[in-house]
């Protein structure tokens, strides 16, 4: 994606404005850019990081999974945890499924330590709290 790395070196070099950066990669990857996560992104992911993460496709269907489909996108994660854009795209479907807060993967996976199974047992779990 030698369009969007060009359109975040601009910025980063204040070449062109946030107004226009944040239009811009949408135009390129359909997602929305808040502006202290173009400033800040640096801090916990390299450029080539951010921008696959930006540039990976959505999981759209995610209302759609189910436990197979919930078991593989963790087999993944785990086979790829050196891909934010992976973790991400499919931590973000997981916890749109089973209406968990966002982060919930990455302390299930990266803090708990918990395998696969675990996972999905912790994620169909209602853990709301009723007022």
């Amino acid at each position: 994606m030698k369009e969007l790395r060009q359109v975040i070196v601009d910025y980063e070099n204040d070449r062109v404005s946030y107004d226009f950066t944040k239009t811009a990669i949408y135009k390129i990857t359909g997602k929305w850019v808040d502006k202290y996560e173009l400033e800040h992104y640096w801090q916990y992911e390299s450029l080539e990081s951010f921008i696959a993460r930006l540039a990976i496709e959505p999981i759209i269907d995610w209302a759609q999974i189910d436990d197979n489909k919930a078991s593989g996108l963790l087999d993944e994660i785990f086979r790829n945890l050196e891909s934010n854009a992976i973790i991400y795209r499919n931590m973000e479907a997981l916890e749109k499924r089973y209406g968990k807060l966002s982060g919930t993967i990455v302390d299930l996976v990266f803090h708990q330590g918990l395998q696969t199974r675990e996972i999905l047992e912790q994620l169909k779990k209602d853990t709301r709290i009723v007022l």
